[in-house]
Protein backbone atom coordinates (compact mmCIF):
# COMPACT_ATOMS: atom_id res chain seq x y z
CA UNK A 1 0.00 0.00 0.00
CA UNK A 2 1.45 3.36 -1.10
CA UNK A 3 0.21 5.32 1.91
CA UNK A 4 1.61 2.85 4.43
CA UNK A 5 4.95 2.62 2.62
CA UNK A 6 5.39 6.40 2.38
CA UNK A 7 4.48 6.76 6.06
CA UNK A 8 7.03 4.08 6.94
CA UNK A 9 9.75 5.96 5.05
CA UNK A 10 8.83 9.28 6.66
CA UNK A 11 8.75 7.72 10.14
CA UNK A 12 12.13 6.10 9.52
CA UNK A 13 13.72 9.39 8.48
CA UNK A 14 12.27 11.22 11.49
CA UNK A 15 13.29 8.46 13.93
CA UNK A 16 16.83 8.47 12.56
CA UNK A 17 17.09 12.25 12.92
CA UNK A 18 17.50 13.06 9.23
CA UNK A 19 17.70 16.78 8.55
CA UNK A 20 14.55 18.80 7.92
CA UNK A 21 15.50 19.38 4.29
CA UNK A 22 15.52 15.63 3.62
CA UNK A 23 12.21 15.22 5.45
CA UNK A 24 10.62 18.09 3.56
CA UNK A 25 11.90 17.01 0.13
CA UNK A 26 10.80 13.41 0.75
CA UNK A 27 7.34 14.57 1.78
CA UNK A 28 7.05 16.80 -1.31
CA UNK A 29 8.19 13.91 -3.52
CA UNK A 30 5.62 11.51 -2.08
CA UNK A 31 2.78 14.07 -2.19
CA UNK A 32 3.53 15.06 -5.78
CA UNK A 33 3.85 11.44 -6.88
CA UNK A 34 0.57 10.57 -5.10
CA UNK A 35 -1.17 13.37 -7.00
CA UNK A 36 0.30 12.13 -10.31
CA UNK A 37 -0.89 8.57 -9.62
CA UNK A 38 -4.40 9.75 -8.73
CA UNK A 39 -4.71 12.10 -11.71
CA UNK A 40 -3.69 9.31 -14.09
CA UNK A 41 -5.65 6.62 -12.23
CA UNK A 42 -2.64 4.31 -12.01
CA UNK A 43 -1.06 2.29 -9.25
CA UNK A 44 2.42 2.74 -7.90
CA UNK A 45 5.26 0.75 -9.40
CA UNK A 46 8.99 1.50 -9.46
CA UNK A 47 8.78 1.93 -13.22
CA UNK A 48 5.90 4.41 -12.95
CA UNK A 49 7.78 6.36 -10.28
CA UNK A 50 10.90 6.50 -12.47
CA UNK A 51 8.87 7.70 -15.46
CA UNK A 52 7.21 10.37 -13.31
CA UNK A 53 10.55 11.59 -11.95
CA UNK A 54 12.07 11.69 -15.42
CA UNK A 55 9.11 13.80 -16.63
CA UNK A 56 9.61 16.46 -13.93
CA UNK A 57 13.33 16.45 -13.18
CA UNK A 58 14.22 19.22 -15.64
CA UNK A 59 12.17 21.55 -13.43
CA UNK A 60 13.99 20.55 -10.26
CA UNK A 61 17.28 21.85 -8.91
CA UNK A 62 20.08 19.27 -8.59
CA UNK A 63 19.65 18.98 -4.82
CA UNK A 64 15.93 18.27 -5.12
CA UNK A 65 16.51 15.80 -7.99
CA UNK A 66 18.87 13.86 -5.73
CA UNK A 67 16.48 14.07 -2.79
CA UNK A 68 13.62 12.73 -4.92
CA UNK A 69 15.80 9.90 -6.27
CA UNK A 70 16.75 8.92 -2.71
CA UNK A 71 13.13 9.13 -1.57
CA UNK A 72 12.01 6.83 -4.40
CA UNK A 73 14.86 4.38 -3.71
CA UNK A 74 13.75 4.16 -0.06
CA UNK A 75 10.11 3.81 -1.09
CA UNK A 76 11.02 1.02 -3.51
CA UNK A 77 12.90 -0.76 -0.70
CA UNK A 78 9.88 -0.60 1.60
CA UNK A 79 7.47 -1.71 -1.13
CA UNK A 80 9.69 -4.66 -2.11
CA UNK A 81 11.22 -5.77 1.21
CA UNK A 82 9.29 -4.00 3.96
CA UNK A 83 12.36 -2.04 5.09
CA UNK A 84 14.92 0.48 3.86
CA UNK A 85 18.10 -1.05 2.52
CA UNK A 86 21.36 -0.05 4.19
CA UNK A 87 22.50 1.10 0.75
CA UNK A 88 19.82 3.82 0.85
CA UNK A 89 20.52 4.95 4.40
CA UNK A 90 22.57 8.09 3.76
CA UNK A 91 23.53 8.54 7.42
CA UNK A 92 22.83 12.25 7.37
CA UNK A 93 21.90 11.91 11.00
CA UNK A 94 25.42 10.84 12.03
CA UNK A 95 26.11 13.94 14.07
CA UNK A 96 23.57 13.40 16.83
CA UNK A 97 24.01 9.66 17.11
CA UNK A 98 27.80 9.99 17.17
CA UNK A 99 27.86 12.50 20.02
CA UNK A 100 29.28 11.23 23.28
CA UNK A 101 26.96 11.32 26.33
CA UNK A 102 28.25 14.71 27.57
CA UNK A 103 27.56 16.49 24.26
CA UNK A 104 24.16 14.77 23.85
CA UNK A 105 23.20 15.97 27.33
CA UNK A 106 24.33 19.53 26.51
CA UNK A 107 22.45 19.54 23.21
CA UNK A 108 19.30 18.02 24.73
CA UNK A 109 19.26 20.72 27.45
CA UNK A 110 19.59 23.41 24.77
CA UNK A 111 16.76 21.89 22.72
CA UNK A 112 14.51 21.74 25.81
CA UNK A 113 15.15 25.46 26.32
CA UNK A 114 13.63 26.10 22.87
CA UNK A 115 10.40 24.17 23.47
CA UNK A 116 8.41 27.18 24.74
CA UNK A 117 9.32 29.43 21.82
CA UNK A 118 9.89 27.20 18.77
CA UNK A 119 7.85 24.68 16.76
CA UNK A 120 8.95 21.03 16.73
CA UNK A 121 10.13 21.22 13.10
CA UNK A 122 12.23 24.26 13.98
CA UNK A 123 13.69 22.46 16.99
CA UNK A 124 14.56 19.49 14.76
CA UNK A 125 16.47 21.91 12.51
CA UNK A 126 18.37 23.23 15.53
CA UNK A 127 19.12 19.67 16.60
CA UNK A 128 20.66 18.76 13.24
CA UNK A 129 22.62 21.99 12.77
CA UNK A 130 23.91 22.15 16.34
CA UNK A 131 24.78 18.45 16.38
CA UNK A 132 26.84 19.03 13.25
CA UNK A 133 28.77 21.72 15.11
CA UNK A 134 29.15 19.66 18.29
CA UNK A 135 30.42 16.56 16.46
CA UNK A 136 33.08 18.78 14.92
CA UNK A 137 33.99 20.09 18.37
CA UNK A 138 34.05 16.56 19.79
CA UNK A 139 36.28 15.36 16.94
CA UNK A 140 38.72 18.17 17.80
CA UNK A 141 39.11 16.68 21.29
CA UNK A 142 37.11 19.33 23.12
CA UNK A 143 35.34 17.65 26.01
CA UNK A 144 33.34 20.51 27.58
CA UNK A 145 31.68 23.78 26.60
CA UNK A 146 34.19 25.78 28.64
CA UNK A 147 37.01 24.47 26.40
CA UNK A 148 35.52 26.05 23.26
CA UNK A 149 37.72 28.71 21.71
CA UNK A 150 37.07 31.43 19.20
CA UNK A 151 39.61 29.78 16.89
CA UNK A 152 37.71 26.46 16.99
CA UNK A 153 34.41 28.16 16.18
CA UNK A 154 35.91 30.06 13.24
CA UNK A 155 37.64 26.91 11.99
CA UNK A 156 34.30 25.06 12.05
CA UNK A 157 32.70 27.73 9.85
CA UNK A 158 35.63 27.53 7.44
CA UNK A 159 35.71 23.72 7.31
CA UNK A 160 31.97 23.02 7.19
CA UNK A 161 30.88 22.48 3.60
CA UNK A 162 27.38 22.64 2.11
CA UNK A 163 26.10 22.14 -1.41
CA UNK A 164 24.16 25.38 -1.35
CA UNK A 165 23.89 28.74 0.35
CA UNK A 166 20.56 27.88 1.98
CA UNK A 167 21.96 25.04 4.08
CA UNK A 168 24.98 27.08 5.14
CA UNK A 169 22.84 30.07 6.08
CA UNK A 170 20.54 27.82 8.12
CA UNK A 171 23.54 26.52 10.02
CA UNK A 172 25.05 29.98 10.42
CA UNK A 173 21.80 31.21 11.95
CA UNK A 174 21.47 28.39 14.48
CA UNK A 175 24.98 28.03 15.90
CA UNK A 176 25.01 31.57 17.38
CA UNK A 177 21.77 30.75 19.23
CA UNK A 178 23.48 27.69 20.74
CA UNK A 179 26.53 29.77 21.68
CA UNK A 180 24.28 32.43 23.25
CA UNK A 181 22.61 29.69 25.29
CA UNK A 182 26.03 28.53 26.49
CA UNK A 183 26.84 32.12 27.50
CA UNK A 184 23.52 32.53 29.34
CA UNK A 185 24.26 29.30 31.23
CA UNK A 186 27.64 30.69 32.30
CA UNK A 187 29.53 28.00 30.36
CA UNK A 188 31.04 30.17 27.63
CA UNK A 189 33.05 33.37 27.64
CA UNK A 190 31.35 36.51 26.34
CA UNK A 191 32.18 37.39 22.77
CA UNK A 192 31.74 34.02 21.07
CA UNK A 193 28.05 34.43 20.37
CA UNK A 194 28.17 36.68 17.30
Amino acid sequence: NYEQATKQVMDYLADKHYCTTILSDTNVCFSTLRQYLMENDISYSPETADEWLHSIESGLCIQRQNSFKNALARLNDVMADGKISIAHDARRFRSYTALDPYWKKVLDAFLRSLEQSKAQDTIRGYKNSCARFLIYVQDKGISSVSELTYACIIKFYEDDKHHGRWGKSQLNGKIPVLLSYFYEQGSLTFGYTR
